[in-house]
């Protein structure tokens, strides 16, 4: 489906007839046309340049207009002027952090107007999926409806939120196969580096985490109102696809909640790994300090400072002296050695 408008990067404007094919429209042509009762008008805008101008030609009140102008709203359904209003967030986990778009999304039954002032740049939300949706639903319903075009929406911001749970899992696999990993198990610079980075990882998991779950949860709200039939212009047909929607979100909720039980789980083996660290270092530490305990006792007691040492006139004391120090701790050498203490 080709869309056109005065600035094809940053507004679509486009007519759904009940029946036929979709027609591309100017920004000077929403005002005529949202009037109509043949089908319904979308706006897609991004360039926050053009917004007043669309603003100007659909029929919102002051209240509306500057909710759908302003960022960083939490995910409420409003209603003012008979225009609902509602801001959703599309998800992204990169380099383990989750960033967020906000997409105001306003609507009545005549239009649809979609708000992306701050779009991904390596990955969108993917608009032209929503037009495929759209119109295959069209086609399944043979009508237009606001309803059917904000299932669209949703829909594919459910598919984004799973693939934010599926790359949260990937994360996690990664940091479980390191963290159980014998041949990491080291007490070099290069494991205590890796220790670090892989404690800043967690950390930044369960933090996109609860970030995550703050963006989507309050949508259940959104789609629980829907549901109960409190926006009369959207029918019943079409409220059984956001009872899926509903579904969605309380899988996603719930994956959500056995991540961070990974993640607190995956925090407190790295705690045990670290603290079984520490207790190797000591043991070494312990087993070369008992080591040189013998020798040290051997030779205080043969140097101390008096006149009848027993070595002074003794030809091979110092061998017979190296010799016991040899014999008492090789036997005990050869004990840590086993269990690995040195």
């Amino acid at each position: 489906m080709k869309t056109r408008a005065s600035d094809p990067a940053s507004v679509a404007v486009t007519w759904f007839p009940t029946r036929g094919e979709a027609k591309p429209l100017k920004i000077d042509e929403i005002q005529a046309q949202s009037r109509s009762r043949s089908g319904i008008l979308w706006i897609d805008c991004t360039d926050p340049t053009q917004l007043n101008q669309i603003l100007k030609q659909l029929p919102v009140d002051e209240f509306s207009g500057q909710n759908i102008r302003e960022q960083g709203g939490r995910t409420k359904l409003t209603v003012s002027g008979g225009v609902y209003q509602v801001p959703v967030f599309d998800c992204r986990l990169e380099k383990d952090s989750l960033r967020s778009e906000e997409i105001t999304i306003a609507f009545t039954a005549r239009w649809v107007l979609t708000v992306r002032l701050g779009p991904h740049k390596t990955n969108p939300f993917p608009i032209e999926r929503v037009r495929q949706i759209f119109a295959i639903q069209r086609i399944s319903h043979r009508s237009s409806s606001t309803g059917l075009l904000l299932w669209s929406i949703l829909d594919t911001l459910m598919d984004r939120y799973f693939m934010v749970t599926t790359d949260v899992d990937d994360e996690l696999d990664n940091c479980e196969e390191l963290l159980l990993d014998d041949t990491a198990q080291s007490t070099g610079r290069a494991a205590a580096r890796e220790s670090r980075r892989q404690s800043l990882k967690l950390f930044a998991l369960g933090k996109a985490l609860i970030r995550f779950r703050r963006s989507a949860l309050p949508l259940r709200d959104v789609v629980s109102t829907i549901v109960r039939q409190e926006i009369p212009f959207i029918d019943k047909t079409v409220r059984l696809h956001f009872q899926d929607v509903a579904d969605h979100i309380l899988r996603i909720n719930d994956f959500v909640e056995s991540q961070r039980d990974v993640v607190t789980g995956l925090r407190d083996a790295e705690l045990a790994l670290t603290s079984n660290r520490l207790s190797l270092v000591q043991q070494k530490i312990a087993a070369w300090g008992s080591l040189f305990l013998i020798a040290t006792l051997i030779t205080g007691v043969l140097g101390m400072n008096f006149r009848d040492q027993p070595d002074l006139s003794w030809g091979s004391g110092f061998l017979v002296t190296a010799s016991l120090i040899l014999i008492i701790c090789t036997p005990l050498y050869i004990f840590f050695r086993r269990r690995e203490w040195v």
